[in-house]
């Protein structure tokens, strides 16, 4: 990097006022939407010092690197702030900075060295960190007006961000030079470290300190409730703490003298109440006012079938500090809607790699953007931060929408190429016999067009999934939609005729003759994930119900004795 270093050294003066008043919104906007506010910066190669300058205004804190001497005095004068002379290999930094900003300085950074260079930038950066790089687009490499030059491509800057395993790409985008009279195009990419959070597996990413585990059964009942059923049985049940928050909430001791022992029943509880307590007001069962139901109390007959027994009112000092059973509904919730997106991406990952190789050099289709919005996804399973999360998510869930409608387009492709195998005997003896590996080579194209089918479903599932986990019914109906729509208006027929060179296979269940099923079949349990709960039922003997009754009783005399 010599001669260039001795450029900016020697037209200091002239490169700052060629670029410190340039307009740099867009790039920022790409920036900023992922920090927090008062993110710790490093402007990495600040030049000018424009950009270090927008963020401290902004109420960042900013370090500020840059290899000239001469241009640092002069980002120093602009910001501030002190700004180090320091080249990007001898970077020390140690998970010290939220964000790092490489705005046209990575540039000068050859080849062969970038990939120690983002090693050393991923080791500056905190776990979740990100890093914004821009590039000149195309593949000239070597000195030009006076300075070192890498230009990257959206393949080779993809290629080149892969070798660092902690960093993924999230976001790239095509931009033209900001300056006037400049005709270049630039290529941006914001990538995120995420060296805690490798894929998990379906248990692991149930663990987290800020969830409350309880396993139980998800049921829907007669008149379409869904009921969260928690019963003794189930292993590493919360049991005894489901129920004792029920005698905690609700006025059980009222009602102790009908429960017996040795029989057992159901304390079913509303997950969630339409309006908020209003003082003075008393509701038994269910108000034809305010639809609001109070939890009660049934005997389990010998048919399995319950019969009501007695409400169980909720007390009012309660009530007023809100239903406690809801958390406990979410907190399932969002266990059950983790395991599912961590079996999912297990799929993702390995179909993905096959697709990879069948639809390499294609560059219409953007395959990267599913694994992309995959990972982004896992990744937001495991930030407490539920702001955070969510961008995350919707994040996540842009790039995985933009790479199904990607791999949709090379399904579609890959169908409409394919010829139909000859309808009659001697035709495929002919074909056979002048064509050799004919058959094989027919057989491989509907390996292919089948991968690119199971991703396209499995990038449904995913992004329906995460749907459901915010609980967006309507987008859960939408995604579906779209996708069995897309689908229908596919002509497989074509694909069919493979059937013609397997005559002793059953193929009727092939994903061709039901393309739009196999997809259907996800629609219900995926609406059904993402619908709250109505109920929380804990099925319990009344020897068990007694006990936790007499308990809490004794806890609420010594608190009055106190």
């Amino acid at each position: 990097m010599g001669k260039t270093i001795e450029y900016y050294d020697s037209d200091a003066d002239g490169y700052y006022d060629s670029t410190v008043n340039l307009d740099m919104s867009a790039q920022y906007s790409m920036f900023e939407k992922r920090l927090y506010a008062g993110a710790h910066i490093l402007d990495l190669g600040c030049g000018s010092g424009r950009d270090a300058k927008y963020f401290i205004d902004q109420g960042y804190e900013v370090t500020a690197i840059d290899g000239s001497e001469k241009l640092c005095k002069k980002a120093s004068a602009l910001t501030g702030i002190e700004v180090r002379n320091i080249l990007f290999q001898d970077l020390d930094y140690i998970e010290e900075f939220d964000g790092v900003w490489a705005c046209a300085s990575l540039v000068h950074v050859s080849s062969e060295e970038l990939p120690e260079i983002l090693k050393k930038i991923s080791a500056s950066l905190k776990d979740d960190g990100i890093l914004y790089a821009s590039f000149k687009m195309g593949d000239f490499r070597g000195e030009r007006e006076g300075r070192y030059y890498t230009d990257l491509t959206e393949e080779s800057i993809t290629k080149i961000i892969n070798m660092i395993p902690e960093f993924s790409i999230q976001e790239s985008a095509i931009s033209d030079d900001v300056r006037d009279g400049m005709d270049n195009q630039w290529i941006s990419v914001i990538v995120i470290k995420h060296a805690n959070h490798a894929l998990k597996t379906r248990d692991e990413l149930a663990e987290r300190e800020d969830v409350e585990l309880v396993e139980g059964e998800i049921v829907i009942d007669k008149s379409g409730n869904k009921v969260l059923r928690i019963i003794k049985s189930m292993t590493d049940v919360d049991y005894m703490g489901a129920l004792d928050r029920a005698a905690q909430y609700v006025n059980m001791a009222n009602i102790a003298r009908t429960i017996e022992k040795g029989v057992e029943y159901v304390v079913q509880i509303p997950a969630k109440y339409q309006k908020q307590f209003e003082a003075g007001e008393y509701f038994i069962n269910k108000n034809k006012t305010t639809g609001i139901e109070w939890p009660t109390l049934m005997r389990k007959a010998e048919n399995g079938q319950y019969r009501f027994v007695d409400d169980l009112p909720i007390k009012q000092q309660e009530f007023i500090k809100g239903n406690p059973f809801q958390d406990m509904c979410n907190s399932y919730h969002n266990i059950v809607m983790q395991q599912q997106l961590a079996q999912i991406a297990d799929t993702v990952a390995e179909t993905y790699e096959t697709v990879k190789m069948i639809e390499v050099g294609q560059q219409d289709d953007r395959i990267a953007l599913i694994e992309s919005g995959k990972e982004q996804i896992l990744l937001a399973m495991s930030i407490q931060d539920e702001e955070h999360k969510k961008d995350l998510l919707r994040s996540g869930a842009h790039d995985l929408l933009l790479g199904k409608e990607q791999i949709g387009k090379a399904l579609l492709r890959r169908v409409e190429a394919f010829k139909a195998l000859p309808d009659s005997g001697f035709s495929m003896f002919f074909t056979t016999l002048t064509r050799p590996g004919y058959l094989s080579k027919k057989d491989d194209e509907v390996e292919a067009i089948q991968e690119c089918y199971s991703m396209y479903i499995e990038a449904t599932k995913m992004l329906a999934v995460t749907f459901a986990y915010t609980g967006e019914t309507a987008a859960v109906e939408q995604t579906f939609k779209k996708s069995i729509s897309f689908l229908k208006e596919i002509d497989f027929s074509a694909v069919k005729t493979i059937a013609l060179s397997h005559k002793d296979v059953d193929l009727s269940d092939w994903f061709f003759n039901h393309p739009v099923e196999y997809i259907e079949v996800e629609k219900a349990p995926c609406l059904e994930s993402a619908k709250e709960y109505d109920y929380v039922q804990i099925e319990v003997s009344g020897d068990d119900l007694l006990e936790v009754i007499k308990d809490v009783g004794e806890e609420i005399s010594e608190t009055e004795t106190e």
